[in-house]
């Protein structure tokens, strides 16, 4: 799913609990998901997305 330029919240296990970030998609590929060109969100990490 194409994603780039969407405004996202996204939830993730950042090793403590479950966290989350917003902001818009400025790359995303197989592997994570990069958020206002500077938070990195391994894919495998990701617990939900919210289009906002």
């Amino acid at each position: 799913m194409n994603m780039l330029g969407k405004r996202i919240k996204i939830y993730f296990d950042d090793g403590e609990r479950i966290s989350w970030k917003e902001g818009c998609v400025s790359s995303e590929d197989d592997y994570s998901i990069t958020i206002d060109n500077r938070h990195v969100i391994p894919r495998g990490r990701i617990v939900r997305i919210e289009v906002v």
